[in-house]
């Protein structure tokens, strides 16, 4: 079975590194993951680059199987005078990540990641897409420990939706991988606007109190996290936000927690890098 495999994300480290892979077989689409557990393993040009990588995974003996969805390499060294290194592959030693169906609601559809086109890469996880019936953003872990993120946003979205808050873009559905559907991400409805200035601040100060009424802090109030629309504030990547405290003794430190994320927030509108540019800028 002939299949092309195309280099989709990738996360190197001083000492390993993860890889996600699209393969493409007869037409179907889906996704397997590597880890390399030594970064040596590979050769230094082959470690970022998509061509080299695929090339050199290519020469394992079983990469062409469509049998399998993860694979872990390691090395080992011969215990003899040359110290000759062995490589190993180990298949579907670990699973791919998925989002648990607690953090999952029902009313929301599914859409196969795959069948989404992508129009512009905003950063290694936000995607400018169109999902056959509209333009949205698609926000996805791209590896396990990426889920956490994930499951924090989705839960503010959950909860944006469910007090009828418009602070927020609207949560379209889930966004799933593989035949098994394994939920890595979601969509958000597209919102134009523009990044907030100085002359917006008790605009955006008023919308993050609301926020805070609903029991939720955001975080990461910079402005490249909000968007001044012609409805009012929208605040978008709730990566870090965290829900009001419900241990005894919680309204100081809840109080304490409001008042640090408005401080975020102004220091945030004064800062001129383009650190965590904004969705919705053209580039």
């Amino acid at each position: 079975m002939t299949s092309r495999d195309t280099l989709l994300s990738l996360d190197p480290g001083p000492e390993d590194a993860l890889y996600r892979i699209q393969r493409s077989e007869n037409n179907v689409k889906r996704a397997i993951y590597v880890h390399v557990t030594d970064i040596t393993i590979l050769p230094e040009e082959s470690r970022t680059a998509e061509y080299e990588l695929i090339r050199d995974l290519g020469k394992l003996k079983g990469w062409g199987d469509d049998n399998w969805t993860t694979l872990t390499l390691y090395k080992t060294i011969n215990d003899d005078r040359h110290g000759d290194a062995q490589i190993h592959c180990l298949w579907d030693n670990f699973k791919a990540h998925a989002l648990s169906q607690e953090h999952i609601l029902e009313s929301y559809p599914l859409f196969n990641i795959f069948d989404l086109r992508v129009i512009k890469r905003k950063n290694d996880a936000v995607q400018y897409v169109h999902n056959g019936s509209s333009f949205c953003y698609l926000k996805i872990a791209r590896f396990g420990f990426e889920l956490r993120y994930i499951k924090t946003e989705l839960s503010v979205y959950h909860d944006l939706a469910r007090l009828e808050s418009k602070l927020g873009p609207q949560l379209l559905g889930y966004v799933f991988e593989g035949a098994e559907r394994r939920i890595v991400g979601f969509l958000l409805e597209e919102v134009s606007g523009r990044p907030p200035a100085l002359g917006d601040l008790e605009e955006c100060k008023a919308a993050l109190r609301e926020l805070h009424g609903l029991g939720i802090i955001h975080g990461d109030p910079n402005k490249y996290n909000i968007i001044i629309t012609k409805l009012g504030v929208r605040l978008i990547d709730f990566e870090n936000a965290c829900k009001a405290p419900v241990d005894n003794g919680g309204s100081k430190r809840w109080d304490a927690m409001k008042e640090e994320d408005m401080r975020k927030l102004e220091l945030g509108l004064v800062n001129t890098s383009s650190n965590g540019q904004s969705w919705d800028d053209p580039d």
